[in-house]
């Protein structure tokens, strides 16, 4: 079994639609501490789709793939599966069977719910931060889009970095403090 903390950055013009968004980064943290960044801005989305695709099914014969992260179930996992399916990368139902058969997905924002009475409202990164004291993003999800309309990808790295972070503490707390997160969010 394999574990990766995982978390992609989107761009879209305008409102954010499936269709007219394209993944610009892609961050996992492996079980050894090893940090892989995937750059849209120096190379292309198909070409980083493509490497982690190819990284996903060398990992598939090590057994299940944990990926861990926070949103994954209704944002990251559908993006990739749709663009990777967009260039072509995979047929659509190989994707879904990769998903399906060989990865395990641990969704923070899933197992933090029934300590937030079953809303999302106040499960962001920011706000979970704060409550919980750990680790905070650099900068909130909706400065992505500026920073890389302007080129400044050094602070969209500085985010992707302080994200994985925030992510692996989560989940700590999540696995040693169960009844605190209750007390916390309740």
């Amino acid at each position: 079994m394999v574990q990766l903390y995982l978390d992609i950055e989107t761009f879209s013009e305008g409102e954010f639609r499936v269709r007219n968004t394209k993944v610009i980064s892609i961050q996992y943290k492996d079980s050894d501490g090893n940090i892989t960044v995937l750059k849209e801005w120096e190379s292309d989305e198909k070409t980083i789709l493509k490497c982690f695709h190819d990284h996903l099914l060398k990992l598939k014969n090590t057994g299940f793939i944990v990926v861990i992260g926070h949103n994954l179930l209704r944002f990251d996992i559908p993006i990739l599966i749709h663009r990777m399916a967009v260039h072509n990368i995979d047929t659509y139902e190989n994707l879904l069977d990769l998903h399906h058969s060989h990865i395990i997905a641990m969704d923070s924002l899933q197992c933090l719910l029934p300590f937030n009475d079953f809303r999302v409202k106040g499960l962001n990164a920011v706000e979970l931060s704060r409550r919980l004291k750990i680790r905070a993003p650099k900068h909130k999800s909706t400065e992505i889009a500026q920073f890389y309309r302007n080129g400044q990808y050094d602070k969209i790295e500085e985010h992707i970095l302080a994200d994985l972070d925030f992510m692996e503490d989560l989940w700590r707390k999540l696995r040693e403090n169960g009844p605190e997160l209750q007390r916390a969010l309740g």
